[in-house]
């Protein structure tokens, strides 16, 4: 059920928001591959290069899922901080960016986490718009880290096992930066979800336990043009 989520959200997720703008040029090889091991030996450290990327403020949505079905739906704003490497890691590859999550019908605060984003790949999209191509390139980074939750937040999307874990919940997915070629604007897709106890809460592991055996919940943005659509099997 897990794969078919994000599957789903990952199709979904074609729409990017615009946000800030940048001098940067396209395409920027990321030189994780050179062309030949010559370059880029079995085993060895990639000389990894990427740009600098800005952090983001968006209208997303919180998503409640149960038995695979959408539940429940509401509108959110989300603030990810400029991703910064922390030296003590010494890998480029890996990133922290700070990400806080508020209710619009509130202004609370639903929850905010450390998320540590490791670097994927890069690719580059093409699209005929008035008669000339529009080229941006992507670069995405899988995310995954706690969300702390507000002691305060109230109503099912707050996750069973929040109080279990001190009102930590561990979420994982994906984050896009993508830079328009033409314009050098920046924009962003991205989604976070904290999955069934099937997969979060393993006997065995650190948070294991009965707490959300049938429902997921999920963070994804842009919300414009983002329908949340009940999943279908594949198999």
């Amino acid at each position: 059920m897990l794969n078919s989520l994000k599957n789903t959200l990952l199709l979904a997720l074609g729409a990017l928001v615009l946000n800030a703008h940048s001098s940067a040029q396209c395409i920027q090889p990321d030189n994780l591959w050179l062309g030949s091991f010559a370059y880029n030996p079995q085993c060895s450290g990639a000389p990894l290069s990427l740009p600098a990327f800005p952090g983001f403020k968006q209208e997303a949505l919180e998503l409640g899922w149960q038995d695979c079905q959408l539940d429940s739906q509401k509108d959110i704003t989300v603030k990810w901080s400029t991703p910064t490497n922390p030296s003590s890691w010494g890998a480029c590859q890996e990133m922290t960016s700070q990400v806080t999550l508020t209710d619009n019908a509130t202004g609370l605060r639903i929850a905010r986490g450390t998320m540590t984003l490791t670097y994927s790949r890069t690719w580059s999209e093409a699209d005929w718009v008035g008669g000339a191509y529009k080229t941006q390139q992507v670069w995405r980074f899988l995310v995954n880290g706690d969300l702390r939750y507000s002691v305060g937040g109230k109503g099912f999307l707050r996750p069973a096992c929040a109080t279990a874990h001190k009102t930590r919940v561990r979420y994982s997915g994906y984050v896009d930066w993508a830079l328009d070629c033409n314009t050098g604007w920046w924009s962003n897709a991205w989604m976070l979800t904290h999955a069934p106890d099937t997969f979060e809460h393993v006997k065995g592991y650190p948070r294991q336990g009965s707490f959300h055996c049938e429902r997921s919940y999920s963070f994804v943005g842009p919300a414009n043009g983002f329908v949340a659509n009940p999943l279908v099997p594949i198999e």
